[in-house]
């Protein structure tokens, strides 16, 4: 599932637990939080709730008003370090559940 916590569709937590336990991923966007379309405490306490294995970052990026994707993904996962995430939860979110998705690895 794509955005969840996007200002359009807002899936609460109770109904991304209830999707992640028939095998959804939810896609974690860099942009929804940094340009404060949602709160970064909201994003990542949903993080938290569904849990890393259910969750793959993404940074939607690509805007000349934002910073570069390169740039982006090192500032999620800085950010999400400093909220207590592991190496290893920001490796599963950022690269094992995206190699599953592409088909290129195993799931969590």
């Amino acid at each position: 599932m794509t955005h969840p916590e996007f200002t359009s569709q807002r899936v609460g937590v109770e109904r991304q637990r209830e999707l992640a336990a028939k095998g959804a991923l939810m896609e974690r966007c860099f942009t929804t939080p940094y340009t404060g379309k949602v709160s970064w405490d909201v994003w990542v306490d949903n993080i938290r709730a569904v849990g890393p294995e259910h969750s793959v970052l993404s940074s939607d990026l690509g805007q000349p008003f934002n910073p570069p994707v390169e740039d982006g993904l090192a500032l999620m996962a800085d950010r999400l370090l400093a909220e207590g995430f592991t190496e290893d939860d920001v490796r599963l979110m950022a690269v094992r559940n995206s190699r599953w998705l592409t088909g290129a690895g195993d799931r969590a």
